[in-house]
């Protein structure tokens, strides 16, 4: 119990030193931005790029899509898809 305590006590200050700093830096930061405003230069701030890893995967062959209707299904999905009064009797 007393290790799991000290070892907390040594993470939270760990944590609270890395605050510290990381607020030091943001104060400094804003510090130098204004001070370069204020004399009217324009500073360029740093732009990490980040850049997605490649991804490589093996080609797939391709395939054919065949896009042809056919004419007597489409005359089926009309006829199914209208009211009765549209159907022309003769297509029967």
């Amino acid at each position: 119990m007393r290790a799991a305590v000290k070892k907390f006590g040594d993470d939270l200050n760990k944590i609270s030193e890395n605050i510290k700093n990381k607020t030091i830096n943001q104060i400094k930061v804003g510090i130098k931005r204004k001070a370069y405003d204020e004399a009217g230069v324009s500073i360029a701030s740093p732009v990490k790029k980040v850049t997605p890893p490649a991804i490589t995967s093996p080609k797939a062959p391709a395939t054919k899509v065949i896009t042809k209707p056919v004419q007597g299904a489409l005359n089926s999905l009309n006829a199914e898809n209208s009211i009765e009064s549209e159907i022309d009797s003769t297509e029967s």
